[in-house]
């Protein structure tokens, strides 16, 4: 069962915030519809990626500022990319010779079963 599928508008703004002409301006009387997030990270020396948590947001952009500010705090140069199913955060350590990122699939879940859930709703 295939568990990823397309985003949808996850706001509609109100005749106030749509006047602004800007799309990441809403307020409480906008209609927001949230999704959920699927949060795994790799390494480039590692053939699988680990489940480290689940996030629910509003949109993409949320999701991903979260993993730029919780895992990667203040880091400059970080790689941000965003594909059609996935998205991701990842940091290359020259220093180190080791790539280290974040990948977001959006899911659409029925349980929260013990899984960290990080809440940006």
């Amino acid at each position: 069962m295939n568990l990823l599928y397309k985003s949808h508008n996850m706001i509609t703004q109100c005749p106030d915030c749509s006047k602004t002409g800007k799309k990441d301006n809403f307020c409480d009387n906008c209609i927001k519809l949230a999704d959920y997030f699927d949060v795994y990270e790799y390494t480039e020396n590692s053939n699988n990626s680990e489940f480290v948590g689940r996030i629910k947001a509003y949109r993409w952009k949320d999701a991903l500022d979260f993993i730029k500010n919780s895992f990667f705090k203040e880091e400059p140069e970080l790689i941000t990319n965003c594909e059609k199913d996935f998205a991701f955060v990842e940091k290359r350590y020259v220093k180190d010779n080791m790539l280290k990122g974040y990948k977001l699939y959006l899911n659409n879940i029925s349980s929260l079963d013990n899984v960290s859930l990080w809440n940006l709703t």
